[in-house]
């Protein structure tokens, strides 16, 4: 079996000779380089789903690593030295356990890949960045790398910040304003005001309003007035359903007590 396999290797080595008309193998990304740091955890936080957006692992990659791979290539061999030929036998169950389709260019879709980072950036406020890319050919001009060049730019942070609820929800919100997550001077995060209507709704629960639900609160944000800042308007729905904008309370209570005395402790006649 392991000579089956060492023939076929030998018989085409070559890991780009079936490639399509204009296709070009994808061997990995060559960089992913970042200007603009300012090493802060929000930024971590964004450049940590930039690059997982980016990231695209090429055949024979190292551990799932979009960059790093193994030497040898023995899937890419095992398709091109059979890709066209009969399949039937021992040699089809050779190319199924071992063969692996090249991942090419068009497979890795860096073009869709920069839109989703640069998407991705704005919900961390950097609503200037910008994200491109170019291919770098190898000594086999029919290989490329893709290297990524990511522009923050200047992450846009929260400026004023107004709640506009009827007037139980106002209250509740006033009660708790200790523990909101959207604070002035703070990066603007599409992940904090998800947590606040979060942290909101819980807040309108815990007082009775049982049927409040998060889609019924509504952001509106303002980044043109002051370049760098964002004015948020955190309102609720103005089609609020009757039933979600009442408060629950306790109604009528009866109160039931029965003695239940131990036999042994009854009291006894005179």
């Amino acid at each position: 079996m392991i000579l089956s396999v060492v023939a076929c290797l030998l018989a085409g080595c070559s890991t780009t000779s079936n490639l399509p008309e204009g296709e070009y193998l994808y061997t990995g990304i060559k960089s992913i380089n970042v200007d603009d740091k300012k090493k802060t955890s929000a930024e971590a936080s964004a450049l940590d789903e930039v690059e997982a957006a980016l990231a695209y692992a090429p055949n024979n990659s190292l551990f799932g690593s979009s960059s790093l791979r193994t030497p040898l290539p023995i899937g890419l061999w095992v398709y091109n030295s059979l890709v066209n030929k009969e399949m039937k036998g021992f040699r089809k169950w050779i190319f199924n356990t071992f063969a692996s389709t090249p991942k090419t260019i068009t497979s890795a879709s860096p073009d869709t890949r920069v839109k989703v980072a640069k998407n991705l950036l704005q919900n961390y406020g950097y609503f200037g960045a910008d994200v491109k890319y170019k291919l770098i050919s190898g000594k086999n001009p029919r290989k490329q790398k893709i290297e990524y060049d990511v522009h923050l730019g200047r992450a846009s942070m929260l400026d004023s910040i107004t709640y506009i609820f009827p007037t139980v929800e106002d209250s509740i919100i006033k009660a708790t304003k200790d523990d909101c997550l959207l604070q002035k001077g703070k990066q603007f995060s599409v992940l904090d005001l998800q947590n606040e209507k979060i942290r909101l709704n819980k807040e309108f629960h815990n007082n009775g309003m049982y049927y409040y639900r998060t889609e019924y609160i509504n952001y509106l944000a303002d980044t043109i007035n002051n370049p760098g800042m964002v004015r948020l308007l955190v309102a609720s729905d103005r089609k609020l359903p009757e039933r979600a904008n009442r408060q629950w309370t306790i109604g009528k209570r009866d109160v039931c007590i029965r003695a239940n005395r131990a036999i042994g402790n009854a009291p006894r006649e005179a």
